[in-house]
């Protein structure tokens, strides 16, 4: 029961979408014409078949042993930065734990879709709205129940001045400018992005580098100053300029 999926065919047992208006109200989705994101969003599947996919893709029904390795391994940039997405599938680790993943999000839907090779685990999360807590979120709850709650990352003293780290950092996400704010608050840093009520407050993990649950927030030096803050999270990697002090 998977194909591609458009606007105008019918199926039986198809779900509808919803997007979400505001914290307690749902809209059915918003018309998309499937030309557009085209196989990127396009799929329609189930989670039987996701899980039977997984299955196949990961026990080396579909790809060379080669190549599989090729698609789940990470490589960096071309300045040397690593980023924890290899070829259309995340390489990263829940603890200490490998995990292999990827999600998507279209008008009227969201979805997560997990494989742990050490516990040959899937998680598979489709949802149809876009309301919260959203597909990711529900995954790793699943994740916390099968596999126990998420390790903490062991935190370590920075040494250098937090105060020197503060500023109002602006970039380019997903085609939408995202501005974070970082301020020192009792010996710690808080991140706050536009419109958010609480702030984040990660733990330090190591030379310019902060982590709060799976995202990294990496500061990098530009000559003698902190001149731009790199969020990295899964297949995001976005890189923020330092527009103020």
């Amino acid at each position: 029961e998977s194909y591609y999926c458009d606007e105008v065919g019918m199926r039986d047992r198809r779900a509808h979408g919803y997007d979400a208006v505001g914290p307690e109200r749902l809209i059915r989705a918003r018309y998309l014409n499937h030309a557009w994101p085209y196989a990127a969003g396009s799929l329609c599947s189930t989670v039987g078949d996701l899980v039977k996919w997984n299955r196949a893709l990961h026990g080396g029904r579909i790809l060379s042993e080669a190549s599989y390795r090729e698609m789940t391994t990470a490589r960096p940039l071309e300045d040397g930065s690593m980023i924890g997405y290899a070829m259309g599938i995340t390489d990263g680790m829940r603890g200490e734990t490998p995990v292999n993943a990827h999600g998507g999000g279209i008008n009227g839907f969201v979805s997560q879709l997990a494989w742990y090779p050490e516990e040959e685990l899937s998680i598979v999360v489709l949802q149809n709205s876009t309301a919260p807590p959203g597909a990711s979120a529900l995954a790793a709850t699943l994740a916390d129940l099968v596999l126990g709650p998420e390790p903490e990352p062991e935190g370590q003293r920075y040494t250098g001045s937090l105060a020197d780290l503060e500023g109002t950092y602006r970039g380019i996400a997903r085609g939408q400018v995202m501005e974070v704010q970082v301020r020192e608050n009792g010996g710690r840093l808080e991140f706050s992005e536009e419109g958010d009520d609480t702030p984040v407050v990660p733990t330090h993990i190591g030379d310019d580098t902060w982590a709060a649950g799976g995202v990294r927030y990496m500061f990098r030096r530009v000559g003698d100053r902190i001149g731009e803050l790199r969020f990295t999270a899964g297949s995001a990697h976005y890189v923020l300029e330092r527009i103020s002090s």
